[in-house]
């Protein structure tokens, strides 16, 4: 049987966006806390009432996250009530929904990928029914939403179970967020009744629901006001400059969040390594990718993973899994080798070397012998140049297209150059027709559903991988090297090591956990209509907020914010 955690966050489960339905963390954490107590009482291990909660077994269940909570509550020194332990457990909240959501994928429930966008497997979404997991159930459970859906419009009997999962969805929230206003309406009198026949898990979803009201009552200190950039020209010179070091040192001036305004436009900018962690643990909920639908237009596509949400998104990086896979950048490893040696080997001795540059010129030579069959170097000045023209006025939308009208062109034009003759080069009879890469899995991907993947889009997919790597990765690189080249001690360290590691074959068990997979990794900037300002506790200016978020962007900068100079002398490196 699963747990009650597992189908607590099983009720929120968004199919067709490969997520969770939004719930406040606080109000969740507590409703998890509570489910975990109330998997201890229904093993028999604690016993509640509505002043104490105690423990009548001390043996472990088997499980991680149930034997840490129970093992807590027996090393007491008091006993406490319900509503203490609910609050002590909410505090692992974050762990308790990783170690739940884990365990629905080894049990077969649930699939994630690279990205973490849940579905169901293909058995559950068959089925609608989950995998027996142990010995407590007779054979395969009926999906939970499906149950409670049923169970709070119709006279149906709600099991034990049931009245505990709808309690504790109905205290922390969930229904508010997963039903219409006249659904919610039509099945409030049902929950109701529900509550009343919560006998053995009443202080638990009491607790959690006085808890939770309490936290939302209106008590929260004003939101700080968002600090803008001053002076109108400021962005634009930014912008038509230097737009990355432009952001770098704002955000030195005014911390992780500040408001940027160029002519009519109004841009609130997330910016530094705490945005970025605010967007991998929550972005999900504040942004979407539709804004980069002029970028993937730019491109002379409809589509590309960039704008994609929800279940495409999910059904397009897995079905290139294998081809962005470690397996098959670990069966390239001497490919890797001979481009970064050929490439370094070039470098001038007696002049500056430009460091981003060269280190985009390894990137796109590696991702085109690897995933392409064929080199591409000679084409990074107009991928570079490409990228972020696109950037500025597709995405950002700083600066009209007009102003580097030639200069796209010119440079569209060798991308696509570039992309024809890799697909050509593919084709039957081609020298890469029976090549294990990249473009022959595009192209099989076409063969097989040419509507999830048109002949019209396949150019831009080909150049997608080389313009989101000689940036991301490339710049990863080149602030690393620097962050090295400034530690002279260390920098002799770490050529020391470098220097021994490679006296012998580059293979993967050698490289162990250095080997990095070749997954496209998240852009340099990311724009989204609409983001909740209020989830990071700020306000811009005195006007409403719905009407704020209406009329700003959003944009998340990158995280390594210390400029690089632009030229790194031989001598260094």
């Amino acid at each position: 049987m699963l747990h009650f955690a597992q189908e607590l966050l099983l009720l929120l489960l968004k199919e067709d966006a490969g997520d969770l339905t939004f719930v406040p963390e606080p109000a969740l954490h507590h409703a998890l806390a509570g489910a975990v107590l109330m998997d201890l009482a229904q093993q028999n291990r604690i016993d509640t009432d509505p002043d104490r909660l105690v423990v009548v077994n001390p043996d472990p269940v088997g499980d991680e996250v149930l034997d840490a909570a129970l093992a807590r509550v027996a090393a007491s020194d008091e006993t406490r009530d319900a509503a203490h332990w609910v609050r002590e457990l909410a505090a692992d909240g974050d762990d308790i929904r990783a170690k739940a959501l884990a365990g629905l994928a080894a049990a077969g429930v649930l699939e994630s990928d690279a990205e973490g966008a849940l579905v169901p497997s293909p058995a559950v979404a068959r089925a609608r029914r989950y995998p027996a997991v142990d010995d407590s159930t007779d054979g395969p459970e009926q999906e939970v939403r499906l149950r409670i859906m049923r169970e709070l419009f119709s006279d149906d009997i709600p099991s034990p179970r049931d009245v505990v999962i709808i309690c504790l969805a109905d205290a922390c929230g969930m229904f508010e967020r997963m039903l219409t206003k006249a659904e919610l309406e039509q099945a409030r009198e049902r929950i109701d009744l529900v509550r009343r026949l919560d006998l053995i898990g009443r202080a638990v979803t009491g607790a959690v629901r006085a808890i939770v009201q309490r936290a939302e009552t209106p008590t929260a200190p004003p939101a700080k006001r968002i600090p803008r950039v001053k002076g109108l020209l400021r962005p634009l010179k930014g912008a038509g400059q230097d737009f990355l070091g432009f952001l770098a040192d704002e955000h030195r001036k005014h911390g992780p969040v500040f408001e940027l305004r160029l002519l009519h436009r109004r841009s609130i900018v997330l910016a530094g390594a705490e945005a970025n962690r605010f967007a991998n643990r929550q972005g999900r909920l504040y942004f979407t990718n539709a804004p980069w639908g002029g970028f993937v237009e730019g491109l002379g596509a409809l589509r590309l993973v960039l704008n994609m949400d929800g279940h495409d998104h999910a059904a397009m990086r897995k079905a290139f899994a294998s081809a962005f896979s470690r397996g098959r950048f670990q069966r390239s490893l001497d490919i890797a080798d001979s481009v970064t040696r050929r490439q370094v080997a070039a470098w001038p001795r007696s002049e500056p070397l430009k460091p981003m540059l060269a280190l985009q010129r390894i990137v796109a030579g590696q991702m085109g012998e690897i995933l392409a069959g064929g080199a591409a170097d000679e084409y990074v000045q107009d991928m570079a140049e490409f990228l972020q023209i696109l950037l500025i006025t597709r995405v950002a939308r700083q600066l009209p297209m007009f102003l580097y009208a030639r200069r796209y062109k010119r440079a569209w034009a060798r991308l696509q150059t570039l992309a024809q003759a890799t697909l050509a080069s593919h084709q039957p009879g081609g020298p890469h027709a029976n090549a294990d890469d990249f473009v022959n899995d595009l192209i099989d991907l076409h063969k097989a559903d040419p509507q999830f993947m048109p002949e019209l889009d396949m150019r831009a997919w080909v150049l997608a991988p080389y313009l989101v790597g000689i940036e991301t990765v490339a710049s990863t690189c080149a602030f690393t090297l620097y962050a090295i080249l400034k530690r002279p001690a260390l920098a002799e360290r770490i050529r020391a090591e470098a220097d021994a590691f490679f006296d012998g074959p580059l293979t993967a068990p050698r490289l162990g956990c250095t080997t990095y997979s070749c997954k496209e990794t998240a852009p340099q900037a990311a724009i989204a209509a609409g983001g909740d300002l209020a989830a990071a506790g700020w306000n811009s200016s005195r006007r409403p907020s719905r009407v704020q978020q209406r009329s700003a962007s959003m944009a998340l900068a990158p995280a390594t914010v210390q400029r690089m100079p632009p030229r790194l002398r031989r001598s260094a490196t």
